[in-house]
Parts: structure tokens; sequence; C-alpha cells
């Protein structure tokens, strides 16, 4: 008990430190974990929460010293839920550079391994060696049997050719992945796996999220999705609808969500630009478990000089240039939607609230938002008929996350009357 005493001998309370902690930055939890061992068990949670490894160049065994530093520290191993690798010395958005040892996965398990509570994990062109050799044991059983989300923004691709699986033995190492992110520079191998190379086990994926259309060539035959529940798919062209087509298929006994992305094709959109009807091709009506789906619509405004004196000109969701492909969206996909389906949920990507284009913001974009209620009324039709035919909610939300503006709420209350009084639609 004197022991218990002395440890809270402090003048906060060990909840309201934590608190505190909860809120401080590395920099802080650092210096605060040098004040004293009381703050040092407090902080360590926190200051290992998250951990990002950077390759460098010159390092002759990458992620070596990281998985040394585990060894040696056992006792921070359960505070690390979150881990990024990626390289030190390249460009954002490169990921081919030039000769450099890599990691191999039996490195990459061993420090997987260590991690008892890993919930996330990032891999952004981090240097691995995923060709399997003669010289190597086998990878046994994953090395982590649950993560709750992988994301790969960018894959590294080694100027002296890689292994076309590489992907896939990655992937081997993880028993089941609650949420898959796979960027643009993820590969497959379009011909099917030989039995020879493929990896002794591939994880059951739940959620899949798809940045771009490469890595849906191949993916089906590389990556088995059985089980699969929620599926983002990328922009949605004519070109790109066989690839989402084969993917579709595999999944359709299993998946409840399926999130699509409306394709701006240009600001005067010709007559064949807004012809959408290839959406009927993917067949989601023969999809009995799908209960939700959702669609982002790109909203943006032209900065015009007239545009305060003349609201009616607005350019965005109630302009032509935008209004147009939506409406051929929606007006194609919803009559396709299956009986089954209860939720269509209308996620509004505000462009000039995007951290990610305030440079252009800057160009030619207009902060401000001008509503125009009865260019909501093509869309209110779409949305009445599919609702008398049991759709149960019509959800509208936010795809940045900043919140939807009062006027843009206040504009589509106004247009889409009987869907507000009747409690099928709301703010999400």
């Amino acid at each position: 008990m004197d022991a218990c005493k002395g440890f809270f001998s402090y003048a906060l309370p060990p909840e309201l430190t934590l608190m505190i902690m909860r809120r401080m930055d590395k920099p802080s939890l650092e210096a605060s974990a040098r004040v004293s061992r009381v703050w040092l068990a407090l902080a360590q949670p926190y200051l290992f929460e998250s951990v990002a490894y950077k390759a460098r160049r010159d390092e002759p065994q990458p992620l070596g010293d990281l998985l040394g530093f585990l060894h040696a520290s056992p006792h921070v191993c359960p505070y690390v839920s979150q881990v990024a690798l990626r390289l030190a010395d390249e460009a954002p958005g490169l990921c081919v550079a030039g000769r450099r040892a890599r990691c191999t996965l039996h490195t990459l398990a061993a420090a997987l391994r260590c991690l008892p509570r890993l919930r996330t994990l990032t891999l952004y062109c981090f240097p691995l060696q995923c060709c399997p050799t003669h010289a190597e044991a086998p990878l046994g059983a994953p090395a982590v049997p649950r993560l709750a989300a992988l994301h790969i923004p960018g894959w590294y691709s080694a100027p002296d050719g890689d292994c076309p699986l590489g992907v896939v033995h990655f992937l081997s190492l993880f028993g089941a992945i609650d949420r898959l992110v796979l960027g643009p520079s993820v590969a497959f191998p379009d011909s099917p796996v030989p039995p020879a190379l493929a990896p002794a086990s591939t994880p059951r994926v739940r959620a899949l999220v798809l940045d771009s259309v490469a890595p849906l060539r191949g993916l089906s035959a590389a990556l088995p999705l059985a089980g699969l529940e929620r599926l983002t798919l990328p922009v949605l062209t004519r070109d790109s609808t066989a690839a989402c087509r084969a993917l579709l298929a595999d999944v359709c006994g299993t998946l409840r969500h399926l999130e699509l992305r409306v394709h701006i094709p240009a600001v005067a959109a010709t007559s064949e630009e807004l012809d959408f009807s290839f959406l009927r091709t993917l067949d989601v009506a023969a999809m009995p478990a799908l209960a939700a789906v959702t669609v982002v619509l790109p909203v943006y405004g032209r900065a015009d000089s007239g545009a305060a004196q003349h609201p009616a000109r607005r350019d965005g969701p109630h302009g032509a240039c935008v209004l147009a492909p939506a409406h051929a969206f929606l007006a194609a996909l919803v009559p396709a939607l299956p009986a089954g389906t209860h939720t269509l949920r209308l996620a509004l990507h505000l462009f000039s609230r995007d951290p990610a284009y305030a440079f252009f913001r800057a160009e030619w974009w207009d902060w401000r938002s001008y509503p125009l209620t009865p260019a909501w009324a093509p869309l209110y039709d779409v949305l009445l008929a599919r609702v008398a035919r049991g759709l149960r909610h019509v959800e509208f939300a936010d795809a940045v996350g900043t919140g939807l503006p009062d006027v843009e709420k206040q504009a589509i209350v106004s247009a889409m009357p009987q869907l507000w009084e009747s409690g099928t639609a709301r703010f999400v």
C-alpha cells in the first residue's frame, strides 16, 4: 500500500493526466516522459501508439534497427497500434528508385509478430523483397491474425524488376483484413497465379477500397475476395466497366455496401459523355445482400465576377456542368438497384472545402455557395420513384468531412419536401 501511495503522490489525478497526454504531440510526450517514472508510465501508451519508419537509401538492412528495438524493448510493443513504413529520400508520389537494399518478408513478419495490438499498417513505397528464394524457409502462419486497416497508397517498384506476385505474397502476412486500401501503383498479374508460386494463404478481406483502376486488372485472379462485404470502386468510366464487372461477379453473393463515384467528363459535357447506360452492365440487381449504396458526387464552382450579383449563375452541383452528369449517373443507377437495397447515401465532395485543392481554389474555384433549389428537382424525381419501390433511407453526407453548408442543406430540403416530411431523407 505504501508503494502504491507513493506512486500516485503528485498533484494531478492520473485520469486527468491521461486526458491531457491524449492531446499532446510526440515532442511534448517525449518531454513529459522524462519528468518522472510516473509520467513515463503514463506517457508511454501514447508515445508509442503510432510508429513511423523511413528507410534511408544507404541503409544496408531496412527495418533491421526497428526489429532490434522491438526485441530490446518488449515492454513498449503492446502500446503500438499504428505503423507507417515508407522511403525517406524519395519525392512524394515517386515509387520507383535506384538500386537499394530491400527488406525481406521474413524480417517484416518478425517485426509484425512483436506487435500484438497492431491495428493499422500503412505501406508507402517501402522497399520490400517479395520474391521467395529456395534458401528461405516458408513464412508459415500469418504474422498478424487480424488487421483492422491496411493502406498501400504506393507500391515500391525495383528498377531491376520485381516479383509479379509481390503484393500477393505481402498480403499473405495477414490472416484477415477488415479494410484494405489499394493505391494506383499497386498491380497484380494479369494471368492466373500458378499453384507452385502462390502463397500458402491469402487474407480474408471484409472491405476493399480502390483508389484507381490499375489494381482492378488481375485482382480477382490473384486475390480471392470471397466474403467481401464493402467495396469502394474508383471513378467509373465505360473503359473500366469490364474489370469492375468481373470483380462484382466474384462478390455478388456477400456484398452489403457498394460505393461509386461520379465521373465528371468536362465542364461542357456532350450527350455521349452523359450516357451512363453502361452502369446497367454491372448487374447490381443480381446482388441479393446489397443493402446500402453510396454515390460520391463532385461539387465545385467556377469563380465568376458576376456570381454574387447573379446567384442563379452558380456553377457546382446546381450548375449544368456538374448537375447533368450527376443526374444522368443516378438516373441510370438508381432504377437498377436490387429490391433489398434500403439505403442510398449521396456524399457531396465539396472541392471548395477540400484542403487538397487549395491551390486550384485560389485560381478559379469559388468559396461561396449559391443554392439553387430548382436544380435538385430532377434528382428528386429519381429518388422519389425509387422510394416508392421500397427505398427507406436517403442520406446526404459530406465526403470531405467538414460538414455541409447550411445553405446547401436548405436547398436540398426545399427541393425534396416529400422525402423530408415522410422522414425518408436525413443528413448524416
